[in-house]
């Protein structure tokens, strides 16, 4: 119960409240006094609201200036930012400025030729200071154009490049003569100084590298000119020695002071020119027939710079050179990795290039894809020629498509260009690719069966000068010899064969092979296999002996057998088109020429041009029914290279079979 219940039940009156009173004392007064209070409350209200009203505009008019003063203050804000940041700014440029500056001074590698000293007279006669700088500089500009080297610039420990500048001092203080302290604080210039004077019998002229005594040339009096290449050939081999090296042997054609030279590089020289020095050194021994200290040169090269291409690719020539097929592949790959890696950084552009294409057509030749190297060689051809890609991919072009079984397209290829000429060049050998690669014109007789020829042709080869020098005889022990023993035992000379076979090197993979080959034509078919046996296990990478060991197995009749030797040499190199179409005729020969079908065709996808293989994909088409099919590949294989064996079968089937 509240209180008003509580008073109402208690009969009680309800307490007054101000308001109450205030209406009790108005009902008291009179009706006068009434209104005049009420007019009065009615004028304070009135006042009140007026006050109000004011107050309300004031506060919008304050609440106006406050957002005014604070979008002033923050465009201030603004502004002092935008100030500060564009101090800053500046600051951070002129520091970054400051810092170029500094880093290309202490990156300076240049060359600075500073003004002779020459005496008034030649001065007046034209041979100022100036110009005898002048004209060092365009010498040393020439030394470094001849020399034509894989070897990126900037690999040296001393490089200046092409930036070889004549410089005269400036008086007073400038931007220039700043630069030229700071460069001397921080850089790495190579200066050159020097002067000319009168001696008894004529001139002198010193020329100096800074840090170093002076080299002294005389001459007579009308001897600048010459004074002045001497000088400049001194100044190149005291601040270039690897660069100079490479001049002495590719330009001079002095090789035994270049070797002499690149020996001392590879013992002593700078960490920067010693891989390099120690793979030249060992080119240069490679020449002289000693591969064992050749491969151990390269290999030490290597070691120095596993990084760098050029030093497994130089050891992929080696063992080219002496048939070590199976390392030349491993060492193939790692130029490979190097080139794709840092270190292709190390080579200049051009050489990268051509040994790019080198290195990939090799892999390729290695694993019996001798389509894709044949479209490398063109790229080649295509591509810059440095150090004679050009001529080598000429002939390399050319033998690829014989041992594609394309012999027209060889040919035609050495009809390109003057073969005899280049062949007399490169008999001796470019090692860094298939052993084989110089002798397209033989492989393409070989091919056709004109074995007599063939033999003619490369005891030719043997009589050139070149050929019979020492420089060759590396390569003739692996190459030019193996393959006349197989000439010879071909045309029935089985005794000389087997006597110049059996001088061959028991490491050399493609003696090995044709060892075999020259057993099987004496009948010996065990002796053949074992041949082939050690040629796998010398290179179990490579494709070749297995093939060459299944064809002798087919031979044999053993046709399960040589289709598992087909097998594995598909597995080492699936473009390699010769196990592929052994197996179809191993398979032929066992009443499947279903099966052989596709082995066949593709075989195709790897040499369209093998007048043989449309031949025989020819006659499997024709056992298995399909005889418009048959004729077409026989029309084919009319139409391509065959062997006088292959022209009889063909004859044949385009008779009566078909």
């Amino acid at each position: 119960m509240n209180d008003a219940e509580e008073n109402e039940s208690s009969g009680a009156s309800p307490a007054p409240t101000a308001s109450g009173a205030a209406w009790d004392i108005l009902g008291a007064a009179s009706r006068g006094k009434a209104d005049t209070f009420l007019d009065e409350q009615i004028d304070v209200l009135r006042l009140q609201k007026a006050k109000l009203e004011k107050e309300d505009v004031a506060i919008d008019h304050e609440i106006a200036l406050n957002l005014s003063h604070l979008r002033f203050r923050r465009l201030g804000d603004f502004s002092k930012f935008a100030l500060e940041t564009a101090a800053g700014l500046l600051v951070i440029a002129v520091l970054f400025a400051l810092f170029a500056v500094a880093w290309e001074a202490a990156n300076d590698h240049s060359l600075v030729i500073d003004a002779f000293t020459v005496p008034p007279d030649l001065a007046e006669k034209g041979v100022s200071g100036e110009v005898v700088a002048s004209a060092l500089l365009d010498r040393l500009a020439s030394l470094q154009d001849e020399t034509d080297s894989s070897r990126a610039p900037d690999t040296y420990a001393s490089n200046w490049g092409s930036d070889i500048k004549v410089e005269i001092p400036n008086t007073g203080i400038s931007v220039a003569e700043a630069y030229r302290s700071l460069v001397g604080w921080l850089g790495h210039q190579t200066h050159i100084s020097g002067e000319v004077y009168h001696t008894a019998k004529g001139i002198a002229l010193v020329a100096r590298v800074r840090g170093h005594a002076g080299a002294r040339f005389e001459g007579r009096d009308g001897d600048v000119d010459q004074l002045v290449s001497r000088a400049a050939e001194s100044i190149y081999h005291e601040t270039q020695p690897y660069r100079y090296a490479v001049y002495v042997s590719n330009v001079r054609g002095e090789s035994a002071r270049g070797e002499a030279l690149m020996k001392e590089l590879a013992l002593n020289g700078s960490e920067a020119d010693r891989p390099w020095a120690y793979s030249v050194w060992g080119e240069d021994v490679a020449a002289d027939d000693n591969m064992p200290l050749a491969l151990s040169l390269t290999r030490k090269a290597y070691e120095l710079a596993p990084e760098l291409p050029l030093m497994p690719y130089n050891i992929v020539q080696m063992d080219a050179i002496v048939a070590h097929d199976e390392d030349e592949l491993a060492m193939t790959r790692a130029t490979e990795r190097d080139l794709a890696g840092s270190g292709a950084s190390m080579i200049t552009a051009r050489s990268a290039v051509t040994m790019t294409l080198q290195a990939r057509e090799t892999d390729e030749e290695e694993l019996g894809d001798f389509a894709g190297a044949v479209a490398d060689d063109q790229r080649m051809l295509e591509g810059p020629d440095f150090e004679g890609a050009h001529m080598a991919a000429f002939y390399i072009k050319a033998s690829n498509l014989v041992l594609d079984h394309d012999v027209s397209g060889s040919r035609r290829a050495l009809d390109q260009g003057s073969d005899t000429d280049m062949e007399k060049q490169s008999a001796v050998g470019f090692g860094w690719t298939l052993a084989n690669f110089v002798l397209p014109q033989y492989m393409a007789l070989a091919e056709e069966g004109n074995w007599k020829v063939a033999r003619a042709h490369i005891e030719g080869l043997l009589q050139l000068p070149v050929v019979r020098s020492i420089v060759s005889q590396a390569s003739n022990r692996t190459q030019l010899y193996p393959w006349l023993a197989l000439a010879e035992a071909e045309t029935g000379e089985l005794d000389k064969a087997l006597a110049l076979i059996g001088r061959s090197p028991l490491d050399c993979y493609l003696c090995l092979r044709l060892r075999g080959r020259i057993d099987r034509i004496k009948g010996n078919a065990s002796g053949a296999e074992i041949w082939f046996a050690r040629a796998v296990a010398a290179a179990p990478s490579i494709p070749f002996a297995y093939s060459e060991w299944g064809a002798e197995l087919l031979r044999e009749g053993k046709y399960d057998a040589a289709i598992e030797k087909f097998r594995e040499a598909n597995l080492k190199g699936p473009h390699f088109a010769d196990p592929l179409e052994m197996w179809g005729e191993a398979l032929m020969a066992k009443n499947r020429s279903d099966l052989a079908l596709a082995k066949f065709e593709e075989a195709n996808k790897y040499a369209p041009n093998w007048g043989r293989l449309h031949l025989e994909w020819g006659e499997a088409l024709f056992y298995a029914g399909r005889k418009d099919e048959a004729r077409k590949q026989f029309t084919i294989a009319a139409s391509l290279d065959l062997s006088a064996a292959d022209k009889a079968s063909l004859a044949k089937w385009m008779g009566p079979h078909v």
